[in-house]
């Protein structure tokens, strides 16, 4: 089987964007923070969340293969079938029904590092964020309609049985837990 180890040595060779590889440490930590409630094994949500931005950079003219070469590469290096499988339906299965688990863990999860960092972006501090702040921001953006990907984000993690401030929560966490190779 993959380890976290080989596998971040292949997203470090495959991601030259140091911005890049620190938010697929983020959606690492976010996920294996959220498997423990979600009753997902922790291992293999860490790496699904590592994994998932293995193409980012090779996808970015053709952002159709998105997921389905990270699958594609991730198979080939020995990753677990449902790693592989939830890395690609992340990226490509719309229907939330439709989403394994582990998939629907790495929708919320991306979702979740993507409003923190939004956050992030006004100058505050990872410690100041704030996780109902962060839950009231998705739930706002999904109720509107106009922000699809937030409706998504919190299907996700009905889907799961967490709330939007549990799931922020436990994202916060996991960046903290993280925080030196986040630089933040």
């Amino acid at each position: 089987m993959l380890t976290r180890f080989s596998l971040f040595v292949i997203v470090r060779a495959q991601v030259s964007d140091r911005e890049l590889l620190r938010r697929s440490l983020a959606v690492e930590a976010a996920m294996e923070e959220l498997a423990l409630v979600a009753g997902l094994d922790p291992t293999l949500a860490g790496l699904a969340g590592l994994g998932a931005g293995l193409d980012a950079q090779l996808c970015e003219r053709n952002p159709s293969r998105r997921g389905a070469l990270a699958e594609e590469m991730l198979r080939t290096e020995g990753a677990p079938v449902e790693v592989a499988a939830a890395v690609r339906q992340c990226w490509r299965e719309a229907d939330v029904p439709a989403l394994a688990p582990l998939a629907a863990a790495l929708v919320a999860s991306h979702g979740l590092i993507d409003q923190i960092y939004a956050v992030l972006e006004t100058d505050e501090k990872l410690g100041f964020v704030e996780a109902a702040a962060v839950a009231m921001t998705l739930e706002r953006k999904g109720r509107r309609g106009d922000e699809p990907t937030a409706a998504r984000v919190l299907a996700c993690l009905a889907r799961l049985g967490v709330t939007p401030a549990a799931a922020a929560e436990l994202a916060l966490r996991g960046m903290d837990r993280v925080r030196e190779d986040l630089q933040l």
